[in-house]
């Protein structure tokens, strides 16, 4: 018996190993590499062949991944599947109960734990791709599978049980082949047809009944037509005679008889359905901020703005923060090692996200102002200067015309004109500049020239930002925002046709904006699944908040805070003039005192261990920046506290390390959110797609295709639709029906009979990303299943 336990797949392992598990008969064909996908411009499995032929068309086909297509090399395929909630473990132990046990055969382990089972295919009837209970697959003439050897980011397809390819006992034949398909036109056995006719309940949803005529019709038997549809109430004669002279079977791909025992072992088999177990209930819960997060001299500061403005407390916190690393910079880094010299710049880039109606502009902007108030200053000194600078430019002007006509003079007069030296040219200030707006990448070149400690680039609403950077020719610029993030960066160069050639010395940028839900989530997706935003942008953004909205709102109406605001601002204009040892040149950074350092020593290896083991891509992508996160936000609170208490410089304490690991534990939370929408917004198009169904805007069985023309919400896109339906497939809410005609088969989708569509329509509220606890209820047993209506 097969026993149902996930398989764990090492890291490493040799590619040939895999590949000696593929026989010269099966047939293969390249993946794209480190995917499932096939390559790019190839037909996929169907254009796969022999494995000899296959090396010498793709002689590179082992470099890469490699599909196996089961059915043309003689193969039938369970796959089992034990991820994102996922219990085909348990489900093959029931099915084994039910059916008989699985003989031991050659078996690959997958990179979620899951495993392949390779059997021989039975007979030579077409096999498609179906599910045959949750978590578990057919892969035969319809589809393919990775091969062993094949590799998904660094996880590999291993050989788990390395022996000879079994065959199916007989009760499991039944179970994954079709029915026999009878030859076309009046050849079926009749009373095979009135049996399957008695499976088969006359108030079926509307699109199933003409299924069922259309079957009949194909074999000349509108007397069963009638018969059978007369047992509905809603039955008229003029009705099943209007549909049945609307067939014409003479058109290629039409239905055939198969399709009526295809409906009849549906409606039969209803114990081969399982009860529908509730989708993903919306978006994870988050750890709530807390004043321990910031030095108690900044608390009142973000309570004040949070209390007027009646946000969350979070926007204006992390706008502190990112605030806080601006005015750092690179004037001052921390090395996170007591001896390497690897060194972290305090840089930030922080994000807020809410609904429009959150004030999170005003929160932000409120959050700023001490950072505005040093930009004034530096505003008004720069135009004093540039004042002196102009009136000196003029004075140098007259003095230049005065010095060159005596230059001439005495060479009139034949005098030595060596003693003659011209006036000194005067240099032309310098703007300081702590933050812009703008996103022209020739204009920050500029800007960092002349501020080498780095800016804060604020966009209001990044959605605008994002999109400008997704533009053609705009890859340059992407590239340049990925780099400046790191702070302590080499120089940069930058050539244009306009501008020419452009310099900086170092890049130093922290970013700081707000995004809605919607846009996000677009972002997100395409970062989990490998899209064009799967280039770390997103990850970049560290200090990244999604909290959730205040339980109730108050009107406050006072002025604010005006001791808080004071305070705040002397520590910027403390931190603004502070000066830090170090060599000219170099940026002058800091240590850990030795209880901090031990505790970042024991925190780093847990976090290590803890992203080495995370199964999503994007956030281990996400946590193992937090690696210098956690020193970038103890840097910045020790600063703080040295300004506060007016004390000398000194390395970096236990305390401050403590309130940053919080920091961390706080914002991993809400990064879990962020990076959950993406089931979120699957979760959205199911949900959608089960209310069109129960209100009859789309009837069943369907296909993705006839989903996704009608453009609806959550599901405009056939990769929405697709999600939406793989989604409620997995929950058992949906079967894929694969239907044979005279042409290629095709996919349809059918409800779960154990859950009527109509039972669904006050059951489903509308998803979305702000809100919580909205899984599906499950079914109620006590209740009958309620059809579709006929039209």
């Amino acid at each position: 018996m097969i026993q149902g336990q996930r398989i764990d797949v090492p890291d490493g392992g040799s590619k040939m190993v895999g590949c000696r598990s593929i026989s010269d008969d099966y047939h293969i064909f390249p993946l794209a590499f480190g995917t499932k996908a096939p390559t790019k411009g190839s037909t996929g499995f169907r254009g796969a062949l022999p494995t000899k032929e296959a090396v010498k068309k793709w002689p590179d086909i082992f470099a890469g991944n490699v599909g196996l297509y089961p059915g043309a090399s003689g193969l039938l395929v369970i796959d089992v599947d034990i991820k994102n909630g996922a219990v085909g473990d348990k489900t093959l132990d029931e099915l084994q109960a039910k059916h008989g046990s699985l003989p031991e055969t050659f078996t690959v382990g997958t990179p979620s734990g899951g495993w392949h089972l390779y059997y021989k295919k039975p007979g030579t009837e077409h096999i498609g791709n179906n599910s045959i209970g949750k978590g578990i697959d057919i892969r035969c003439d319809a589809g393919y599978v990775v091969a062993a050897g094949s590799r998904i980011g660094d996880k590999p397809y291993v050989v788990s049980k390395d022996i000879p390819v079994a065959e199916l006992p007989e009760k499991w034949v039944r179970l994954l082949t079709p029915l026999p398909k009878p030859s076309f036109f009046a050849t079926a056995d009749r009373a095979k047809i009135e049996l399957a006719l008695k499976s088969i309940p006359p108030d079926v949803p509307y699109d199933d009944w003409v299924r069922v005529l259309a079957a009949l019709h194909s074999e000349g038997l509108e007397e069963l037509a009638h018969s059978w549809s007369s047992s509905d109430p809603r039955y008229t004669p003029q009705e099943v005679s209007s549909k049945w002279a609307s067939f014409d079977h003479n058109k290629p791909g039409n239905i055939t008889v198969a399709t009526l025992f295809h409906l009849a072992k549906d409606y039969s088999n209803t114990d081969s359905w399982s009860k529908p177990t509730p989708l993903p209930s919306g978006l994870t819960p988050v750890e709530k901020y807390s004043n321990d997060l910031l030095p108690v001299v900044l608390r009142d500061f973000v309570d004040d703005i949070a209390e007027r403005m009646q946000c969350p407390p979070d926007f204006p916190a992390v706008s502190l923060m990112v605030s806080l690393a601006t005015l750092i910079g690179r004037r001052c880094g921390i090395y996170p090692k007591r001896e390497d010299d690897w060194l972290v710049v305090p840089n930030l880039w922080g994000v807020v996200v809410g609904r429009p109606s959150l004030m999170k502009s005003p929160a932000i902007q409120q959050a700023m102002r001490p950072l505005e108030a040093l930009t004034k200053e530096m505003g008004k000194k720069y135009s004093v200067e540039k004042e002196f600078f102009e009136l000196a430019a003029e004075i140098y002007a007259g003095e230049k015309e005065a010095w060159k006509k005596g230059v001439r003079t005495a060479a009139a007069e034949g005098k030595s004109t060596e003693t003659l030296l011209p006036p000194e040219k005067p240099l032309p200030p310098v703007e300081q500049r702590l933050r812009t707006s703008s996103g022209s990448v020739e204009c920050l070149i500029k800007l960092l020239d002349d501020n080498p400690n780095g800016l804060l680039v604020f966009r209001d609403e990044l959605t605008g930002w994002l999109k400008n950077l997704d533009k053609p020719g705009k890859e340059g610029d992407r590239q340049f925002y990925l780099e400046a993030w790191n702070g302590n960066g080499a120089s940069f160069d930058y050539d244009t046709f306009t501008h020419g050639h452009l310099h900086s010395d170092g890049l130093c940028l922290s970013m700081l904006g707000s995004i809605q839900p919607g846009p996000l989530s677009s972002l997100i997706v395409s970062a989990a699944k490998g899209g064009g935003g799967d280039d770390g942008m997103v990850q970049r953004f560290q200090l990244m908040v999604y909290p959730d909205n205040r339980a109730k709102w108050r009107n406050v109406d006072r002025l604010p805070n005006s001791e808080a605001k004071e305070k705040v601002d002397q520590i910027f204009q403390r931190l603004s003039a502070m000066k830090f040892p170090g060599v000219s040149g170099e940026i002058s950074a800091l240590h850990f005192d030795a209880a901090a350092q031990d505790f970042f020593d024991r925190w780093r290896e847990e976090h290590e261990n803890k992203v080495l083991n995370e199964a999503s891509p994007a956030i281990e992508s996400h946590l193992a920046k937090y690696r210098s996160l956690i020193p970038s936000i103890a840097l910045l609170i020790h600063l703080s506290d040295v300004v506060v208490r007016n004390a000398v410089l000194t390395p970096v304490t236990l305390e401050a390390i403590t309130c940053a690991r919080a920091w961390c534990d706080y914002l991993e939370s809400h990064a879990r959110r962020i990076y959950g929408m993406q089931v979120v917004f699957e979760v959205e198009g199911a949900k959608s797609l089960l209310q069109k169904l129960s209100k009859g805007e789309l009837q069943c069985p369907f296909t993705v295709r006839q989903v996704h023309r009608k453009h609806w919400s959550s599901l405009a896109t056939p990769q929405e639709a697709e999600a939406a339906c793989s989604l409620l497939v997995d929950h058992g809410y949906l079967r894929e029906v694969e239907i044979i005609g005279k042409g290629r088969p095709t996919v349809q989708y059918k409800l779960n009979p154990l859950v009527g569509a109509s039972a669904l329509v006050s059951k489903v509220p509308k998803e979305s990303f702000d809100t919580f606890d909205t899984a599906l209820p499950e079914p109620d047993e006590r209740a009958d299943p309620q059809p579709l209506s006929f039209i």
